[in-house]
């Protein structure tokens, strides 16, 4: 008999320039952004009055009007992340092993660096085409308000069903600003999506558009740099500060999609290449994640290259229009898929396994994009009209107002990560003073710190360590320090002397605080819960927690 999952839900895994020949604009493929958008079958011959051509030209080889293709893709992108979250969550919440976990795992690599591939593709044909201002708008019209209905829509099902469901300030801004916990699980690509969006709207405003070539080039070129010379660490990440979030290896395909027109402008791609695609998506399970983004990102250039160059399918046949219609909705269906798959987790019989659980989740996830999909491209459609019927003026401000609160909400929130960062290595380096086996066990460690007894002010106690699911449990503490109350701790985890967790006190105690001795809690944060890998630290000797002051160096074992 399986135990049902837990009640709370963890984090998932967690051309430009001037062509030489006068060939026909690039058509106008629809204004969305990587995930999702209708598709939209006008052909644009010209630019629009009064805006400034940035010199796409099309290949003959191109098809003008829609590209169906880039909606199967999408499709098949959607369908890449839902394959890995589905395997991770039935692993985290059900114990269920994932057969083959490296696949799987680079299998939601794979989709988003499709999902950002086509976007740049996309982008590279929309920019200069309106108002930057009104590019920008089109752009946070169809990512915002979405997000923002889709996360409300399952907080209220959450609540209902008395689940956890974390909704925070800055993950609702979606800014670069470090890491958060997102109450959707996968907003991390919104996040790039929306830095993208910004950056290419100050190159439109600074009238750099027609030299868009030359600026992803040079992009690239920076990227492989960071890549080459930066600590893997920097540039790995889904959830980068600021100052790091346009040198992520995660944002190669964005900048080569960028080139795409232009290169599919003056080359013809073989289809032959096709047949790189698998062994490079293979390649990418067997090396560093920096790498295999890299790898990811040729992978999917090639097949949106490709999909764009080839002949157009057709939707004559139930199984072609069905993909072409979960292309058209694969925004919602990313947006929706991570918590449907939690609900059907939670409300399935415990007794169920994986060839039940599996359909279950996908069936769940297709009528939930089913039902949402339609409202949702209906809303952006009301949207863009009403931002090209607005004076040019009010959208300027409007945007101003936003970039102020994205760019303040991400500069403010990148530097407390980096502080952050910098006290939770601070305490690492402290602790990795010790010799190795001082922190074999609870004994051993109030051995190596027999000579640093704690000061009698503080008053700290570790409360238990809970499996939340099959593959993490939670360390729960607190520490106060009555002489000295804005005192901050940090608290790190070791199992079988080797580090399995660290964090930050950043919950609220209000329990603790009506206890004796913590009058100066008030609304302090003074709690812990830090995430342990469970292989980390299997049944047997309890986990040594050490609650370390950065400042000045103290480190103490909390009592229990």
């Amino acid at each position: 008999m399986r135990r049902r999952p837990s009640t709370r839900w963890p984090a998932p895994f967690t051309a430009a320039g001037n062509g030489a020949r006068a060939a026909p604009p690039l058509h106008a493929t629809g204004e969305r952004n990587c995930h999702a958008g209708r598709r939209d079958r006008r052909v644009l011959t010209s630019p629009p009055a009064g805006t400034r051509p940035n010199g796409l030209q099309a290949s003959p080889a191109l098809p003008r009007g829609q590209i169906p293709n880039l909606q199967i893709l999408r499709f098949v992108a959607a369908s890449c992340v839902v394959i890995h979250h589905v395997a991770a969550y039935l692993e985290m919440l059900r114990g269920i092993p994932r057969a083959v976990p490296m696949l799987d795992g680079i299998l939601g690599a794979f989709g988003v660096a499709i999902f950002f591939a086509i976007s740049g593709f996309l982008m590279a044909g929309l920019l200069g085409r309106t108002a930057p201002a009104t590019f920008l708008a089109h752009r946070v019209a169809r990512i915002v308000p979405a997000y923002l209905a889709v996360t409300l829509l399952f907080g209220g099902l959450f609540a209902l069903l008395k689940l956890g469901f974390s909704i925070g300030f800055f993950a609702l801004t979606l800014a670069p600003s470090g890491p958060r916990t997102y109450p959707l699980g996968v907003e991390w690509t919104l996040v790039f999506e929306l830095t993208f969006y910004v950056a290419l709207f100050g190159l439109a405003l600074a009238g750099a558009a027609s030299r868009l070539t030359a600026v992803a080039a040079g992009w690239l070129v920076v990227l492989a740099a960071a890549w080459c010379l930066l600590p893997p660490a920097a540039v790995a990440g889904a959830q980068p500060p600021l100052h790091l979030v346009l040198v992520a290896s995660a944002c190669a395909p964005f900048a080569a999609g960028l080139l795409l027109p232009r290169l599919l402008a003056r080359h013809h791609l073989h289809p032959a290449l096709l047949l790189l695609v698998p062994p490079l998506v293979l390649a990418s399970t067997v090396v560093p994640i920096t790498t295999a983004r890299w790898l990811c990102g040729l992978a999917a250039i090639l097949a949106v290259g490709l999909a764009v160059q080839g002949r157009q399918v057709r939707d004559d046949g139930p199984m072609t229009r069905a993909a072409l219609r979960f292309g058209d909705w694969s925004y919602v269906l990313y947006l929706a898929h991570v918590p449907v798959i939690f609900l059907v987790l939670h409300l399935a019989p415990a007794g169920w396994s994986g060839p039940a659980l599996w359909p279950a989740c996908i069936a769940a996830i297709l009528a939930a994009t089913a039902l949402l999909g339609p409202w949702d491209l209906r809303a952006y459609r009301v949207l863009r009209r009403a931002i090209d019927a607005a004076p040019r003026r009010r959208v300027a401000g409007v945007m101003a107002a936003w970039l102020a609160l994205f760019l303040g909400t991400a500069g403010f929130g990148s530097v407390q990560a980096v502080r952050e960062e910098r006290r939770l290595a601070r305490a690492a380096d402290l602790a990795a003073a010790f010799p190795p086996a001082s922190w074999l066990s609870p004994d051993s460690a109030a051995a190596a710190l027999a000579g640093r007894p704690p000061p009698a002010s503080i008053r700290a106690a570790v409360e238990g360590l809970d499996r939340v699911t099959h593959t993490e449990a939670r360390l729960r503490a607190f520490a106060f320090d009555s002489a000295r109350p804005d005192r901050s701790f940090v608290l790190l985890a070791f199992c079988g002397g080797v580090p399995a967790g660290a964090d930050l006190a950043r919950r609220q105690r209000g329990d603790v605080a009506q206890r004796p001795g913590f009058e100066g809690v008030k609304s302090r944060r003074i709690g812990f819960r830090v995430r342990v890998p469970a292989a980390a630290c299997p049944p047997g000797p309890p986990p040594v927690a050490l609650l370390v002051d950065p400042d000045d160096g103290t480190i103490l074992l909390p009592g229990s």
